[in-house]
């Protein structure tokens, strides 16, 4: 599309006028760019439906371009008309085509700041509808940033992977199911007893251990200290006294 687009100036006027965050500075959401931004999209879909996304870029241009002169020229002709009424010279001419149209723009007049401010004020962004549809049309994969949390959820979900595997391993050990099966009626027991019955189940143990492994435990069993072989000794008659 190289050539300016025809289209209702009339409309194009009112549907500026609809939308007071694109021409009235005086309001808080003349300050939000992402709300312009989607304000000139939608002027932009309503002038230029059936276009593909380059045209619709640049038909906002434009008619960000057209709206900027319209208003320029409204500010001129109120320059205008004030010198002729404080007697200054001016030339004879017709008042601007869209000068009553554009009477809501008088607001911005009204508020203390003079023509020439105002039109700085209001100066539209002519990038704001290209950059958002090139934005949609390409965005580059952004990198992710490996930081030092990213690392720390890695290790936790290690730690958990490892702790589900223990886990489910020890959920398929029949000896811990089978003495964790004994672990009620080992409550049972009195406190007094329990000494002597830990001592029968740890030599009921180690009389069905191979030999081997029965030797091994015998000389870790010699290498108890003094102190060690006393309390374990005083254990066993304390629990036979029981009995």
């Amino acid at each position: 599309m190289t050539t300016p687009r025809q289209y209702d100036t009339e409309l194009f006027i009112l549907e500026i006028e609809g939308r007071p965050a694109l021409w009235n500075s005086t309001l808080k959401e003349y300050s939000d760019k992402n709300l312009r931004k989607a304000m000139w999209e939608e002027i932009v879909h309503k002038f230029g439906e059936e276009l593909d996304l380059e045209e619709k870029k640049k038909l906002g241009v434009q008619l960000q371009k057209k709206w900027k002169n319209i208003r320029d020229c409204f500010f001129r002709e109120i320059r205008r008309l004030k010198n002729v009424r404080s007697g200054g010279a001016a030339p004879k001419r017709n008042t601007y085509i869209y000068f009553d149209q554009l009477q809501f723009l008088k607001v911005l007049t009204e508020c203390g700041p003079t023509a020439s401010n105002i039109e700085r004020a209001i100066e539209p962004k002519a990038a704001e509808i290209s950059e958002t549809q090139s934005s949609q049309a390409y965005r580059p994969p952004q990198k992710k940033k490996r930081t030092d949390d990213a690392v720390g959820m890695e290790m936790v979900n290690v730690l958990k992977a490892n702790i589900q595997s223990r886990e489910e391993s020890e959920r398929h050990d029949s000896d811990k199911l089978f003495l964790l099966s004994l672990l009620d009626d080992f409550k049972k027991i009195p406190h007094c007893s329990k000494s002597g019955a830990k001592i029968e189940m740890i030599n009921l143990v180690q009389k069905y251990q191979p030999p081997l492994a029965s030797s091994a435990c015998h000389s870790q069993h010699e290498t108890y200290s003094k102190p060690q072989r006393a309390a374990y000794d005083k254990a066993t008659v304390h629990s036979k006294s029981h009995h």
